[in-house]
């Protein structure tokens, strides 16, 4: 007679074991993108060893990007979605604006501008938009249909909000007229896959943030 209980034990335990697989490997190819940000810092002098102002906001764009990455690691691992989504949106941050750096007249002026402490949302582009952070949002939603909307959910994480109100709150026994207020080292309410979502996040994120490291080496590499 087939035992019910081990075979349900058995056939759970499998799903669990795949879902930290799926985590392992997520986090293996968020540390294989801060691999591919050394590199390319350590390449981005090899072909062109000028140094020009625009590569001081590449590597602070980058030195963000590699942070942000070991950050979410670590808030991911210590089961913290609060501070995960805000530093996510922090990560979207980077790119956000390091793409900006390709749609004003004078990047270079832009640049020196953004170093003496201005924002870049109180500049403009080329057709006279100002670079806030929605528009810039709006833009990357063009090749990235997902942008506008991941970045509208983590902005509710950054200034306090029904978000986190309702982070707290198990909301199981609410049509029962009772509920639950957990404030805990752990936040145990979220399956598996939540977490990944924000490791997966990071990673196209990173993704993004690649393709524009790899025109800017192609445009730098060109002027030497």
């Amino acid at each position: 007679m087939i035992n019910i209980k081990k075979l349900l034990i058995k056939k759970f335990s499998s799903i669990i074991d795949l879902s930290f697989m799926k985590t392992t490997k997520l986090i293996t190819a968020l540390n294989d993108d801060k691999k591919q940000l050394i590199s390319f810092t350590k390449r981005l002098f090899e072909e062109n060893k000028n140094l020009y102002i625009r590569d001081f906001y590449v590597l602070g764009a980058v030195k963000r990007n590699y942070g942000n990455i070991n950050g979410i690691t670590s808030l991911v691992n210590a089961k913290n979605m609060n501070a995960s989504r805000c530093l996510l949106r922090v990560h979207l941050d980077t790119v956000l604006r390091f793409q900006a750096f390709w749609y004003v007249e004078d990047i270079d002026q832009f640049i020196i501008e953004v170093m003496k402490g201005n924002s870049v949302n109180k500049f403009k582009d080329r057709l006279g938009n100002k670079l806030t952070d929605g528009y810039l949002a709006d833009l990357l939603n063009r090749d990235y249909p997902w942008v506008k909307r991941v970045y509208k959910n983590l902005c509710s994480y950054i200034h306090f909000s029904d978000a986190h109100i309702w982070e707290g709150i198990d909301s199981k026994g609410i049509m029962d007229n009772k509920f639950t207020f957990a404030i805990t080292n752990l936040d145990q309410k979220y399956p598996e896959k939540s977490w990944q979502e924000i490791l997966e996040c990071t990673n196209h994120i990173n993704l993004i943030f690649q393709k524009y490291l790899e025109s800017y080496e192609l445009s730098r590499n060109s002027d030497k």
